[in-house]
């Protein structure tokens, strides 16, 4: 017997697919934005790897008609984050500041302590 789901349900089983995509998804993404209330948005650039996703992760629960609306809503709405991917225009705009690592942190506390400007964990 099947049940139609009440909207909060299916609002959150979109809510758990899109974020198990966006989560895995580590290919190229184009951005666009920002929107009416300044969100800058991204699509995935490797639709394949979406859709490869999508069956691998839900194929056996979801019909090829519900992936295929995923699918479409992935890729042509995008999201505000995609955790694991890469946007060329981001990077081309990102300050050198932000390149600053814990081994560059590491190694200006190493010059200052050599320098007698900190003094050294022990």
């Amino acid at each position: 017997m099947k049940h139609e789901l009440k909207l909060e349900e299916w609002t959150a089983l979109q809510e758990l697919i899109d974020n198990s995509i966006i989560e895995r998804y580590d290919g190229d993404l184009e951005r666009s934005g920002p929107g009416h209330h300044g969100e800058i948005y991204y699509w995935p650039l490797d639709t394949d790897h979406i859709r490869t996703l999508l069956v691998e992760l839900w194929g056996e629960l979801l019909t090829a008609e519900t992936i295929e609306d995923f699918f479409k809503r992935l890729t042509k709405n995008g999201a505000e984050e995609w955790p694991h991917a890469y946007c060329e225009d981001d990077e081309a705009e990102r300050p050198l500041s932000s390149y600053y690592t814990e081994e560059d942190e590491a190694a200006d506390w190493f010059d200052a302590v050599v320098r007698g400007e900190a003094a050294a964990q022990g």
